[in-house]
This record gives structure tokens, sequence and C-alpha cells, in this order.
């Protein structure tokens, strides 16, 4: 008995590609802002290999920790908004950007009859 698998090896390929350089680009962002911390500088430079191996290969783990470990998902809402001030044209664009996603809203449930549970 044979077992035949039928894999696209371009599509493969390119994908790995792709992995790869991602992944490079990853490590040049990795290499520039460790530049500017005197104990990351020391870490990657006692460790390179490791440091490229998991920016080469983990690079999607990467940018999800570097994304969460933003202090801004701890600060309450209100920090943000308090700093923002809109002037009269900036309120007008505002209440036409939340009229215009009501009306998409609206139309979503309309149109692909959502049902509201």
């Amino acid at each position: 008995m044979e077992i035949y698998i039928n894999a696209d090896v371009d599509l493969i390929s390119s994908i790995a590609l792709a992995w790869f350089f991602i992944g490079l680009a990853w490590l040049l962002l990795v290499l520039r802002i460790s530049t500017r911390y005197q104990d990351d500088h020391e870490f990657i430079s006692d460790k390179l290999g490791i440091v490229i191996l998991t920016s080469v290969i983990g690079w999607p783990y990467n940018l999800f920790c570097w994304i969460f470990s933003w202090p801004g998902w701890l600060m309450p809402v209100s920090y943000f908004i308090d700093g923002i001030r809109p002037s009269e044209d900036g309120k007008l664009i505002m209440s036409l950007i939340i009229v215009l996603l009501l009306i998409l809203n609206i139309a979503h449930v309309w149109l692909f009859e959502a049902t509201l549970k």
C-alpha cells in the first residue's frame, strides 16, 4: 500500500522564505533596540547565537510578547482619554465616524441576517 502526500512544494518554500526574511527583519529590530539598553546589549553579546535563532525562528512569539508587555494594557482608559481634547472639527469627525459605524453595524445585521441573542 502506497501513501501519496500531495504537497505544494513551491508554496511551502515561499512561506519558509517569507518566514525567514521576516525573522531577519525582526532580528535587525531586536539588535537595534538592544543597543539602547546596556543590560540587553551585554546579554546579546554573551548569547548572540541564541538570540539570532530565537529571533529568526520564533519571531511571532517574540512579537506577541513584545506587544503584550506594553504597560499601557494595565493603565485605565481615562488616562488616555484625558489627554485627548479634540477641537470642534475633531468632534465633528468623531461624530461622523460613530454614525458611520452605527450604519455599518445596522447594515451588517440587516444584510447578513445576524441574530441578536
